[in-house]
């Protein structure tokens, strides 16, 4: 179980990724070949990876680095594996095109074009693997053009690429070869294909083959293969009724290693009843699906087994509980009573804290680049990417949109393509992160159809849920009236996003709401009520009251968690000192997590002090010790002034001129870290970027937000650039906790200038 838990010792991973033996390095390897980019530690692994590809020689060992180093990264590795794609070695180049076929982004596609003429069978069949997400006609129109080859090498791994994708295109193209190949390797792999993942799709396009080729020869090896569809079929909705009975393991775990994804999942749920420990391994497996469902089933199973083991091992000797580490769900739409997987070991909150911050967030798209705010959106690719057959990367190309705002170009034809696109979605997970979408770069007149869909009770409550936090986003009197009624609803998720969304409108009733969910004897409703709390990031008093509430009486590892989370952020000395006049007498479950928010609230505190400390000194320094010595060299240094022509009075007047515009049009400008100049956004859109993954864009809005607080900040910006400045002292960045420090003092000292008009020369027209 540790094993599990603690999921890869870095220090012998790192010895042995480095060892001379090249067997040693290849086992290394293997052992975090199923890791995800969503599992913990991923980050640190695809940085040693990276690190020995670098001084790596062995082909083959280079092939395999290359591939998985694709798998866990992002478009910020695409320049270093584009070199290996001129490898002597072609092994090294289809695994390295393997690697870039698991980052989605648009400029893969320029760097795998040229390998779709290759001469090798499994470098253009990878290169067409590469390319289906982003292009799946011109990758369909190369694997057709293979399976038609005369060289059975090309079909056979043409087959193999068909059969790793299974769609319902892939699948008319394995019909057309079953038809015409003779190989009977490359018949196996097809048939097999058809007949493990076909569905009730497959069999009416087999059907329909054999209506039209009747006397054909291979008629009879389809038939069997719709028996083969058939027989599966009803095997899986007999699993999937009977799962919740079973409660024999091996049955469990020969159902989920075979099943369908619906199969999967229920297994999960099943254990999550069960709740023994021994199911650990392949709950921690399932937690690496490609499926939310899963994956989150699986989360859900292995909290409930560490609740139950931290109840089943406390004592007074206690030292420390299993630390819960959220893994990073794509939204909030897919919380709710499936809590974060837990990690054993030494109560370490450093990095904990982080990872749950990044848990429960406002939906941040997957790739940490440089400047990702979007100045422009391309419908033209916004339509490819939403065509895309995997339900996954549709909403990973509707997420990224919230990298926009209401200013960007193009957004109100991009918000109206999608409220068209809401009436063909079938994809929950997609359809929530559309009417998320549509909230925040929508306005006025999208409420009618996010209120359409909160209302509606068919639908999934993840939709329900997010067009609500849509709602939230749109400024306008009578959203209260329709967020109002869900207040009092009975899912935990729709409830939380409500609160969230109301809050500003009429604190009062809010926090009613929130008060019965924390009272409430549900976990999942807690769960949702300690997530409300860490998003309002409220200094008010009786917020901070709530959450001190519900972290004395807690028992939950994930709940707890997210509560040492807020209140360690938002902690002052008062909080301090509750915390200190607590941990005497706390239980040895809480005492870990008292400790860690009193180590991080006198942090933060110290770091303020030592930041004082710091621009005291530097004042100091800049003293004038010799003052007339000083201002006589300064009046020498003066040009002097001789009797002005008339000419040169129209210059100077010419001059003057020009440089009162010119300081006016600096308030449209601020000076970002590089020392370059750029244009002022929007507050909220500045705003937007200080919860960015990249540090410079972070550092950036604040300097942004600096700059308003020096010419003119709208007042219906100041409480929320105080909260965000506050939040930032925080921040793991040295440079950025500086910045927003000095930013923050100029509110403290009162020299911010608030002005009361939205609209204002800086906010304006910008």
């Amino acid at each position: 179980m540790d094993e599990l838990i603690l999921e890869i010792d870095l220090g012998q991973f790192a010895r042995r990724i480095s060892s001379k033996d090249p067997k040693e390095r290849i086992e290394t390897i293997e052992s975090v070949r199923d890791l995800s980019r969503k599992s913990i530690k991923a980050k640190e692994i695809l940085s040693m990876l990276i690190s020995a590809l670098d001084t790596e020689e062995d082909p083959q060992i280079i092939s395999r680095l290359t591939k998985l180093i694709g798998k866990l990264g992002d478009s910020t590795v695409l320049t270093l594996l584009k070199k290996f794609l001129w490898h002597p070695d072609t092994r090294v180049v289809a695994n390295t095109l393997e690697g870039l076929g698991h980052i989605y982004s648009l400029d893969v596609i320029p760097i795998v074009l040229p390998f779709l003429n290759s001469s090798d069978n499994r470098v253009k069949a990878n290169a067409a693997r590469a390319l289906y997400g982003l292009n799946p006609t011109t990758a369909l129109d190369k694997l057709s053009e293979m399976i038609n080859s005369d060289e059975v090498f090309f079909r056979d791994s043409a087959a193999f690429i068909l059969a790793s994708i299974a769609d319902s295109p892939c699948q008319d193209m394995l019909i057309e070869l079953i038809m015409n190949e003779s190989d009977m390797e490359v018949l196996k792999k097809s048939i097999s294909t058809l007949c493990n993942k076909g569905d009730e799709t497959t069999i009416e396009k087999i059907q329909k083959y054999n209506a039209q080729y009747g006397e054909h020869p291979k008629t009879k090896i389809f038939n069997e293969i719709i028996d083969s569809i058939e027989q599966r079929l009803k095997a899986q909705i007999a699993n999937v009724q009977n799962i919740g009975k079973i409660s024999d393991f091996t049955k469990l775990f020969e159902i989920y290693n075979n099943g369908s994804n619906k199969e999967k999942e229920q297994v999960c749920l099943r254990l999550f009843d069960i709740g023994d420990e021994s199911a650990l391994p392949m709950l921690k497996r399932a937690t690496n699906d490609e499926d939310n469902a899963i994956r989150y089933a699986a989360k859900k199973a292995i909290n409930n087994i560490f609740c139950k083991i931290s109840q089943k091992n406390r004592t007074p000797s206690f030292e420390a509980p299993p630390g819960a580490a959220a893994v990073t769900p794509k939204a909030h739409d897919i919380r709710s009573a499936r809590p974060p997987a837990a990690k054993k070991g030494a109560l370490d909150f450093s990095d904990i804290l982080e990872i749950v911050e990044r848990s429960d967030s406002a939906p941040a798209p997957a790739a940490a680049q440089e400047n990702r705010q979007l100045e422009e959106i391309d419908m033209a690719f916004l339509v490819l990417d939403l065509s895309n057959n995997s339900a996954a990367l549709r909403a990973e190309a509707v997420s990224k949109l919230l990298y926009a705002t209401r200013e960007t170009r193009g957004v109100k034809e991009a918000v109206k393509y999608l409220v068209e696109r809401l009436h063909v979605e079938n994809e929950p997970q997609v359809k929530s992160q559309i009417l998320r979408v549509i909230g925040t770069l929508g306005s006025k007149t999208e409420i009618a159809i996010l209120k359409k869909y909160a209302e509606d009770e068919t639908l999934d409550y993840r939709i329900r849920a997010n067009a609500l936090e849509g709602l939230g986003s749109i400024d306008a009197p009578e959203v209260f009236d329709i967020i109002c009624p869900f207040l009092k609803h009975s899912d935990n998720r729709i409830k939380a996003n409500a609160v969230i969304a109301a809050w500003k409108r009429n604190p009062e009733l809010t926090f009613n709401a929130i008060s019965d969910m924390i009272k409430s004897s549900n976990v999942a409703m807690r769960d949702s009520a300690a997530y409300g709390l860490l998003m309002l990031k409220s200094h008010e008093r009786k917020i901070i009251n709530l959450m001190l509430e519900l972290f004395i009486r807690e028992t939950t590892t994930d709940i707890i968690l997210k509560l040492t989370q807020g209140l360690s952020i938002l902690g002052d000395e008062q909080i301090l000192l509750d915390m200190q006049k607590m941990l005497p007498n706390a239980s040895a479950l809480k005492k870990p997590y008292i400790q860690t928010i009193i180590d991080k609230i006198k942090q933060k505190i110290d770091s303020l002090k030592d930041f004082n400390t710091q621009e005291a000194a530097r004042e100091k320094g800049h003293e004038l010790t010799d003052f007339d010595a000083q201002f006589e060299e300064y009046v020498s240094r003066q040009p002097r002034v001789e009797p002005k022509t008339e000419r040169a009075h129209h210059d100077d007047t010419a001059k003057k001129e020009s440089l009162r515009a010119a300081a006016e049009d600096a308030h449209h400008y601020y000076e970002k870290a590089d020392g370059s100049r750029a244009v002022l956004k929007s507050a909220e859109a500045h705003l937007f970027e200080f919860n960015h993954p990249d540090e410079k864009v972070r550092l950036n809005a604040i300097l942004a937000i600096h700059r308003y607080l020096e010419v003119g900040l709208p007042q219906d910006n100041y409480n929320q650039v105080e909260m965000m400045l506050t939040l930032s002292l925080n921040d793991a960045s040295l440079r950025v906790r500086k910045e927003a420090f000095e930013a923050y003092q100029l509110i403290q000292t009162h020299k911010a200038v608030i002005i009361k008009t939205k609209k204002s020369s800086v906010d304006g027209d910008i």
